[in-house]
């Protein structure tokens, strides 16, 4: 629907900001950890959204960057009983490279820290996301990331839904190794899907 919203910030209150984009002002829910990235009211902002349409309205909720973006809808999306309400929470409590390294190496008590976090779901969101994130982990190889990114896009336009295009790429890549090559990636990712 919307990739990001450019415009004057005219409010940046905690988890809310408003931004004036050609005269209509947008609402967006943001992460404290957007919020204090983003220009003090009255400057131009680029704010990048995810829209969630409810029964009767839509909600937008705010980042300071794509890959903040991207991270919350991957969360969302993979752990669907945690909500946008508590991925937003979460990404309040920590900042997004914070949250990747805690789920990769499995700090559940890392997790847990955050409010409304408790063990199960802690557990539950290293259980889901381990390794389906690493196209947005710092410091690895552009190259490597862009391959797993393509090669779970190519099992979307194939039909399959998002969460098991990324669970097979997943399973593909601890079959084939390190630095496979595009078309092997995927045709062992059809296998697995």
């Amino acid at each position: 629907m919307f990739d990001y919203l450019r415009g004057t910030l005219v409010r940046k209150d905690g988890t809310t900001v408003v931004l004036d984009v050609g005269g209509a002002a947008y609402r967006c829910r943001v992460p404290l950890t957007a919020a204090r990235k983003l220009p003090e009211p009255g400057a131009e902002a680029r704010v990048w959204v995810h829209a969630r349409m409810g029964e009767e309205q839509i909600t937008l909720y705010g980042f300071a960057t794509r890959e903040e973006r991207d991270l919350f809808e991957t969360i969302v999306e993979t752990v669907p009983a945690l909500g946008p309400s508590r991925a937003l929470s979460i990404l309040s409590g920590m900042s997004a490279e914070e949250l990747l390294r805690a789920v990769e190496k499995g700090d559940v008590q890392l997790l847990k820290r955050t409010k409304g976090i408790g063990e199960k779901l802690a557990s539950r969101l290293v259980l889901e996301l381990r390794g389906r994130l690493p196209r947005l982990i710092p410091g690895n190889t552009a190259g490597e990331s862009s391959i797993i990114q393509e090669a779970t896009v190519a099992l979307v336009s194939l039909g399959y839904a998002r969460r098991e295009a990324d669970e097979a790429v997943t399973r593909a890549l601890k079959s084939l190794g390190s630095s496979p090559k595009l078309e092997e990636l995927i045709k062992r990712s059809l296998e697995h899907a």
